[in-house]
């Protein structure tokens, strides 16, 4: 039988095996390591610590869209926020609230 006509055996490549013996052996040291490490009792410790100073802060949203951090206490503009710099709830309810009233009004025009 030629070579070139004999079934695949299914055999994986050896070029293959070694990669993955050590990615295998490497997960497993990795895992003996956490649980051993576990096992001595070692966990991460945080500080609790109180905070140093606090402040309280209201934020206003201006009406070319950006967000103001003002002091509550004096009434000072602390920060301007400009864009969406994690500020896209209070517009994604302005947009939510006008797409409602859209909709709305779209709803008594046809009928």
């Amino acid at each position: 039988m030629n070579p070139a006509t004999q079934p695949h055996s299914g055999a994986r490549p050896a070029a293959l095996a070694l990669p993955v013996r050590w990615l295998v052996s490497l997960l497993l040291l990795v895992l003996l390591a956490v649980s051993w490490a576990r096992w001595q009792g070692v966990s991460v410790q945080f500080e609790n610590a109180p905070p140093s100073w606090q402040r309280t802060l209201r934020f206003v949203d201006t009406a070319e869209g950006d967000v103001l951090a003002i002091d509550a206490a004096s009434g000072n503009t602390v920060a301007r926020f400009v864009g969406e710099q994690g500020f896209s709830a209070a517009r994604c309810a302005r947009s939510r609230v006008s797409a409602t009233a859209a909709a709305s009004a779209l709803k008594r025009r046809c009928s």
